[in-house]
């Protein structure tokens, strides 16, 4: 008998009298008072125990681990314990029943009867714990899920069912601003609005960190839309920071016998897509279903597109702005898909970084890069530095700059010709192995340079604390930069302020010859964008360089 099926024995024999039909909607004090079911547990679970002598051995001896879920050990450390220690008092105790005279059995039956009382009382919460989210009291994953299976089956046919869910906008910038401390506070609060939301025959669970999930009823897809609008507005009471406070998925049940993991998959998945969205909501339909399947696919084919050379890098220049001519550039990605479809890097980019493959894409850019410098230079050609993109996932690994100066040791490659490039947010997110990872870039001779600068949370003031050689200048700056006056001041000043601290500047996302215009009269800066270049395959931008050396 394996550890595992020791465990999911004993919550399916605890099942029996929780998540039953009957009972399932009962909360813990209602599973307390429904005696009879206790009972039948009791002479179930007694008979077990007797039965299953190695079962019963193998909890008391503490080896059994909680594999049902991934809560926290605090969560369930002290009921299991509790447990252990009440079977290993039990199969002594019935050890000297077997082998005592009358009296013995009579006074040592009493006393099993009280231990497994107070074991079955353990047992109870340890079930309940197992179900529900100890932070909010919510249900987890595993709870909602049993919970819908019971309401999905008893589907009442003059309404529908959605699964929702909800996300708190910027969390983590919560969590900045506020502290952990005040963060758990908020997220209880949440859940609280999330019950007072759900009426009856509906519910409502916490996944994990600020995700939550719901099963609301309703008419229609508005119907439940408006409901969670309106609703919000009560939580801001508890929080000024932010007008929009959650963004929603929303997935239709049509199928009461689909799988419900599938089902949270799509409704997370709408989530997701919610973010970029006025409103913030986002519906499970058609187009996002095709989204969602492309992006599944994505996943067996990567490693394959990788050894093919499916996956091929594109070059965005940079222009010097007094000097008009290509004086750097970006390496991009494109995916060229066995139907022949080009896909951009946004559709691919988060779903690797989520699975943690996005740190092969990035070593297969740096070499590919590096292949490209290495050609240049054994033909005596022109060459510039590229910035190439690295992601939030090496910031924990301290083999990836070894790896990094490896490459380039290949192709013999000095570092002055890379420059790697950081997103803005991952710098706020771990500041400490932020700084450590700069300073091993700068000292195995890379420049590094913040990208999406503005995009987030950072000041000037900011900028003296991080040892960047470089900012781009987000291109959300020159969405408003022909009709906003104000733009135009906070770019003048940050150029400013740049300058003084001696930083080199790349505006990015340049599209207007107004833009162009006012960037070549102030200090010195790169503009990289659609007014001068698009992104553009390898031979092409060779030819460009060409032409510059040509002149």
């Amino acid at each position: 008998m394996t550890v595992q099926s020791i465990d999911y024995r004993l919550l399916d024999y605890l099942n029996n009298i929780i998540y039953s039909p009957e009972t399932a909607m009962l909360d813990r004090g209602g599973l307390q008072e429904s005696e009879n079911r206790l009972a039948d547990t009791m002479d179930v679970l007694l008979k077990f125990i007797l039965e299953e002598r190695t079962f019963a051995n193998e909890l008391s001896s503490g080896n059994i681990q909680r594999v049902r879920t991934p809560s926290p050990e605090n969560t369930i450390c002290d009921p299991i314990k509790s447990v252990y220690r009440m079977l290993q008092h039990l199969i002594w105790l019935m050890d000297r029943i077997t082998a005592g005279d009358y009296e013995q059995r009579l006074r040592f039956s009493n006393d099993l009867s009280s231990s497994f009382n107070a074991m079955l009382e353990h047992l109870v919460n340890l079930a309940y714990l197992s179900y529900h989210d100890r932070l909010t009291n919510l249900l987890n994953v595993e709870g909602f899920d049993e919970h819908c299976k019971v309401l999905l089956e008893n589907w009442p046919a003059d309404n529908k069912y959605f699964l929702i869910s909800i996300n708190i906008n910027d969390f983590r910038r919560f969590i900045m601003l506020y502290g952990p401390e005040k963060a758990d506070w908020f997220l209880v609060k949440v859940a609280n609005f999330l019950k007072d939301i759900c009426e009856n025959r509906e519910i409502c669970a916490r996944v994990n960190a600020d995700n939550f999930l719901c099963l609301l009823r309703g008419e229609s897809i508005h119907e439940i839309m408006m409901r969670l609008h309106e609703n919000e507005q009560k939580i801001h009471n508890y929080i000024t920071f932010r007008s929009r406070l959650f963004h929603y998925g929303i997935y239709e049940v049509r199928d009461i016998h689909e799988n419900l993991r599938k089902m949270r998959a799509y409704a997370m998945f709408a989530g997701v897509n919610a973010c970029s969205n006025a409103d913030g909501f986002a519906v499970f339909d058609g187009m996002l279903a095709k989204r969602y399947a492309l992006e599944n696919s994505i996943l067996p084919l990567f490693s394959h597109a990788l050894k093919n050379n499916e996956i091929r890098v594109y070059y965005q220049p940079k222009i010097d702005s007094r000097l008009d001519v290509i004086a750097g550039s970006e390496a991009l990605v494109r995916w060229t898909l066995p139907n022949g479809e080009v896909m951009r890097p946004n559709h691919f980019i988060d779903l690797l970084e989520k699975n943690s493959l996005i740190v092969l894409l990035d070593f297969y850019v740096l070499r590919k890069v590096c292949q490209h410098i290495r050609s240049r230079l054994n033909h005596h050609q022109y060459i510039v530095p590229v910035s190439v993109n690295f992601s939030r996932v090496h910031m924990l690994d301290t083999t990836t700059v070894p790896q990094m100066v490896s490459i380039l040791q290949e192709y013999n490659v000095d570092p002055q010709w890379i420059i790697i490039e950081i997103t803005e947010r991952v710098f706020f997110e771990r500041m400490e192995n932020m700084i450590k990872m700069i300073q091993c870039l700068r000292k195995a001779g890379f420049r590094v340079s913040m990208d999406d600068f503005g995009s987030s949370y950072s000041s000037l003031n900011f900028l003296k604390n991080i040892p960047v050689d470089e900012i781009k200048i987000d291109k959300l700056f020159f969405d408003d930069f022909d009709t906003d006056e104000r733009v135009r001041l906070l770019l003048s000043d940050v150029l400013t302020i740049a300058d003084h601290l001696q930083l080199g500047v790349v505006a990015e996302g340049v599209e207007t010859e107004d833009a162009v215009i006012f960037l070549k009269q102030q200090s010195y800066v790169m503009i990289q964008g659609f007014y001068y270049y698009a992104p553009m395959p390898e031979d092409e931008y060779n030819n460009r360089l060409d032409a510059i050396h040509i002149h």
